[in-house]
């Protein structure tokens, strides 16, 4: 069996550049067994030729028939349609759900394909004109081509962090 050890901030002298919401995370507090070290979140591209994303609802616009793309993982999809009805991202309850399942099944025939940073090179071509996307998928995007522009939607989206997990000196990897 792998062992962790505790994590510790000191020593790490970009901690100060820490967003604060991160430097207590409800799921390890004290920092013991992780430390954050990227945040991101989920939101909308376009190309600057074509008019802003600023709310989830704009891609569910028929002009971005087959040039449309949104995410392959479930929950942010998902979520991106409860945001769109003006829910919870977290939503647990069944006919709210039910609702989302709907929205996802009307903007279903303008997708072209549900993937993550495989659209990456297709929005930077221009094959895509929209998408659902990590922000840091579309940075990478937005550095490539001037072109391009990146919005959180207006009606909210989830912020994730990635954490490192720090193994004990001496123990096996896991």
């Amino acid at each position: 069996m792998a062992c962790f050890s505790h994590s510790t901030t000191n020593g790490f002298p970009v901690f100060d550049n820490l967003d604060p919401r991160f430097r207590k995370p409800v799921w390890d507090p004290d920092l013991k067994w992780n430390t954050p070290y990227m945040w991101f979140g989920t939101g909308s591209r376009t190309t600057a030729t074509e008019s802003a994303t600023n709310s989830w609802a704009d891609l569910w616009d028929a002009r971005l028939k087959g040039r449309l793309t949104m995410l392959d993982d479930p929950e942010d999809m998902l979520g991106a349609c409860l945001k769109k009805i003006g829910l919870s991202f977290n939503a647990t309850d069944a006919a709210e759900l039910e609702r989302a399942k709907q929205e996802a099944i009307a903007q279903k025939p303008l997708v072209q394909a549900y993937l993550n940073a495989e659209v990456r090179d297709q929005l930077v071509s221009g094959d895509v004109l929209a998408a659902q996307l990590w922000a840091t998928t579309a940075q990478q995007a937005v550095d490539a081509s001037t072109q391009l522009a990146f919005a959180y939607p207006q009606e909210g989206f989830p912020l994730y962090c990635d954490c490192a997990v720090s193994c004990g000196r001496g123990e096996r990897s896991v």
